[in-house]
């Protein structure tokens, strides 16, 4: 890059989606993550929700969405799952718990796990390593500019906490931090 030139930054619309993030899960639907959720909804994702607030669920099944009674339901629909949790321990519960994202296994059908929740970097990492431990039930052929494989033989999981509270996350415009 030459001194002064700016970067673009990239951005997905629902015109230029790749395939691979046709099908998103969303775990966590609080005061940031109903309106994630929403948001992906309206730029015409295909969205799969679960939260353990039956109030926070009800408002997206009323709305024709579809909702999952576990975080593993979630998983098994979707291409990416995104959390958005209170609390490193629920992050914890969601991945490793009982009907927990990695629950049965080393087997996973998302590609990608987006953890947007702001929790230690300890629990990220344990987390990260349980993901990268397992394998994909399909290789996922790569045609992001950003990821230089060919192949996605393992899922990846992104620690991507975000800024901007409840009325950027309502506006579409928080930041996330990768």
């Amino acid at each position: 890059m030459v001194k002064g030139e700016r970067k673009k930054a990239r951005k997905f619309t629902s015109s230029n989606v790749p395939s691979k993030f046709e099908r998103v899960g969303f775990v966590g639907l609080g005061n940031m993550g109903s309106r994630m959720a929403s948001n992906l909804i309206k730029a015409g994702y295909s969205v799969a929700v679960h939260d353990i607030n039956p109030t926070a669920v009800k408002t997206f099944s009323d709305s024709g969405i579809p909702t999952k009674e576990s975080p593993w339901e979630v998983a098994e629909t979707s291409d990416i799952v995104i959390t958005m949790l209170p609390s490193s321990s629920h992050v914890s519960d969601v991945y490793t718990g009982p009907n927990g994202l990695l629950h049965r296994g080393n087997l996973l059908r998302p590609w990608l796990f987006i953890d947007s929740s702001t929790i230690d970097p300890q629990t990220s990492r344990r987390i990260s390593a349980m993901v990268s431990k397992c394998a994909l039930k399909e290789k996922k052929v790569s045609s992001l500019i950003m990821v230089y494989i060919d192949f996605w033989e393992t899922p990846v999981m992104l620690d991507a906490p975000v800024s901007g509270g409840v009325l950027s996350a309502e506006a579409a415009k928080l930041t996330f931090m990768v």
